[in-house]
């Protein structure tokens, strides 16, 4: 079997960590935009441009404060990892079959490649297809299709793991019918796995 997982939501829980990084971000970056927890909801499920335009940023500043806050974010993930939560169990599972497993996520490389070092996950940068190598992002049947044409895979031999309805359409979209849906709860701090229907 090969194993495709999600990023966010499933190897880790960020809620917590993207909203301190994106407050921190923009307090270093010096801008003047208020950042409310009803926003975090929105903030993981867009782009940071499509954020900005949420709020009604002029798209030339969006453009300029884009490249400013996704500069400083990247500078502070080491201050704020204590509040990942990581899936420890399928961390574990994904280093020992890490020839069989593959991350598909609608973050940015440099993102993906950040949640690597600080999850100690073992796998080569080349299995992991974060936004810039993604045909389309999720929900688009091409974010897993991209994986899947790029190492010929076997479609009957994929498992998919995902927290989102976007990721699951996404996969099931591409043809892929073993989907398992990961979700944490904030209440017990624990994480659940089943099949996705």
């Amino acid at each position: 079997m090969i194993y495709l997982f999600d990023l966010d939501g499933t190897l880790v829980y960020s809620k917590l960590f993207i909203l301190e990084i994106y407050r921190a971000a923009y307090e270093e970056a010096a801008l003047n935009i208020c950042m409310f927890k009803e926003n975090l909801e929105y903030l993981n499920s867009h782009t940071l441009r499509q954020y900005l335009e949420y709020l009604d940023i002029e798209p030339d500043k969006a453009k300029f404060f884009e490249k400013q806050l996704s500069e400083k974010k990247n500078t502070l993930f080491d201050r704020f990892q204590n509040l990942l939560i990581p899936n420890n169990d399928l961390l574990d599972f994904i280093n020992s079959k890490t020839n069989q497993s593959f991350i598909v996520s609608n973050a940015s490389k440099q993102t993906a490649l950040s949640y690597k070092k600080l999850l100690k996950i073992n796998i080569a940068h080349n299995k992991i297809y974060s936004r810039e190598r993604l045909i389309k992002p999720k929900p688009s049947k091409y974010a897993y299709k991209s994986v899947i044409v790029d190492n010929n895979l076997n479609i009957n031999e994929l498992v998919v793991y995902e927290d989102s309805l976007e990721g699951f359409q996404s996969a099931k979209s591409a043809g892929i019918t073993k989907i398992n849906q990961v979700k944490f709860c904030a209440e017990s701090k624990k994480w659940s796995i089943k099949e996705w229907r």
